[in-house]
């Protein structure tokens, strides 16, 4: 059996949601010297802190569609009608703002 992500379709609690068209991209390893800055495949931008939200977080969820292969060692083989996957979690975004008081020449 072989069950490929077709897509990930994500509500992103603030009224914005995006659609992913691949499995996405691994976090790296702790090794790694830094995270990349965004992601290569799919990624979202919040525009405002998680503070204005009711409880201080937003409800984020997701629902991955799969498509699903199978086959026997007899020579059986067929695909699975669209399986999903759905989860959810409560998302605190931060704000950092920077001012510029003085630049030196």
């Amino acid at each position: 059996m072989t069950a490929t992500p077709e897509f990930a379709a994500w509500s992103m609690g603030d009224g914005g949601s995006v659609t992913c068209r691949s499995a996405g991209t691994p976090y790296p390893a702790p090794r790694e010297p830094k995270p990349p800055e965004r992601s290569p495949d799919c990624g979202y931008t919040y525009t405002a802190p998680s503070s204005s939200a009711p409880g201080g977080y937003f409800p984020v969820s997701v629902t991955t569609h799969w498509k699903v292969a199978w086959s026997t060692t007899t020579g059986l083989a067929d695909t699975e009608p669209e399986l999903t996957a759905s989860s959810s979690l409560r998302l605190r975004v931060s704000e950092i703002q920077a001012l510029v008081m003085r630049v030196q020449p």
